[in-house]
């Protein structure tokens, strides 16, 4: 889930909101995760001409409406892969995470300079606090929505999701 609606599409801004998807169309996360059992390798903004994902999201149900979910996604080509986990929780019919409390990691070696821009986006996720997103079918998987979070705009509110059985090759400077 794009580190559950997270981490890629929340850095930037823009002055506009998609209108949110009406009551009936929402599928409860709780109903996904039961949809996709077998595929649990949600695979954000899918090309099936690479056959390579944005970012590449697991969930695990830790108790009732209650989640576990770790992200992997390329904040930048020349950085090694940030790894993203945060729990989440059953909000009616959305899920939500306080992104204050995310853990971030970049995967394999990483110098002084890395450990500075890890602490940066650390930093910025602990002023975003709780964001909850809401699903929704499309013709190949599910569709994401941000529907509350920090008093902004988000650029690219909208994610679209495909769940496999095994993981994809994530894509590098997107």
């Amino acid at each position: 889930m794009k580190f559950v609606f997270p981490i890629i599409g929340l850095t930037a801004l823009t002055a506009c909101m998609t209108p949110l998807p009406s009551p009936e169309e929402v599928i409860p996360f709780s109903q996904v995760l039961a949809e996709t059992e077998g595929r649990p390798y949600e695979c954000s903004e899918y090309d099936a001409a690479t056959d390579t994902c944005d970012a590449i999201t697991t969930t695990q149900i830790t108790g009732p409406g209650r989640y576990f979910s770790r992200t992997t996604f390329f904040v930048d080509p020349s950085l090694p892969a940030l790894e993203g986990a945060l729990a989440l929780y059953d909000r009616g019919d959305a899920v939500c995470g306080n992104m204050a409390n995310s853990e971030l990691s970049f995967s394999g070696d990483v110098g002084f300079a890395q450990e500075l821009m890890l602490a940066s986006i650390e930093s910025e996720f602990a002023t975003l606090g709780e964001i909850c997103v809401v699903y929704t079918k499309t013709e190949n998987g599910y569709r994401t929505q941000v529907i509350s979070g920090p008093d902004l705009a988000f650029e690219d509110p909208i994610d679209d999701y495909q769940f496999f059985a095994s993981p994809k090759p994530l894509r590098i400077g997107q």
